[in-house]
């Protein structure tokens, strides 16, 4: 789909969540954000303000739960509101990657995101091996969901084939990977 879409002339931003619960709040959204920043997508200071806001530290001594609250809600209006622009002129693909390791502020700003992105031209693909339980399931209730099945072998040999640029590889080498993953 990324390939696809940067064969259109589309923006394709992608972020990953980790498997290592130290890895900080937002993460992903740091990466992706980060990655239209590199490509010199839209008005730079306000992306690095945005960028700034996402890594900064939440709950710091002083600050209760409602004002977090609402400096969360809005830190997530602000990045809504800035995709929304973005996407106005020109479509985007954005891309979370691994969300079965996501956060709990990951997936709310994925929940609030997605229902702002809803009328815009942005493409917002989360994929996740797992399929999302509990607390999780509600903060992505609204999005649009496809369950998808495990590759075949011959699936396998042809995104191993993509990978390596044509490069056949061998039987022995896709029905190993089939296996183990």
């Amino acid at each position: 789909l990324a390939a696809f879409a940067r064969a259109q002339g589309c923006p394709v931003w992608i972020g990953r969540c980790a498997p290592d619960a130290l890895a900080p709040v937002y993460s992903p959204w740091i990466q992706l954000l980060g990655s239209a920043h590199r490509h010199g997508s839209g008005p730079k200071r306000q992306l690095r303000s945005l960028l700034a806001r996402l890594s900064a530290r939440t709950g710091e001594a002083g600050v209760d739960g409602r004002d977090a609250a609402l400096g969360q809600l809005s830190l997530f209006e602000a990045v809504g509101r800035w995709m929304n622009e973005f996407s106005r002129p020109t479509p985007v693909v954005l891309v979370l990657e691994d969300l079965h390791w996501a956060d709990q502020g990951t997936l709310e700003l994925l929940g609030f995101v997605a229902a702002e992105l809803t009328k815009t031209r942005a493409l917002l693909l989360a994929a996740s091996r797992h399929v999302l339980s509990g607390r999780a399931a509600e903060l992505v209730r609204d999005v649009e969901r496809f369950d998808l099945g495990p590759l075949s072998v011959d699936e396998v040999a042809t995104y191993v084939r993509m990978q390596t640029e044509g490069t056949p590889p061998a039987p022995e080498l896709c029905e190993a990977l089939h296996r183990v993953s």
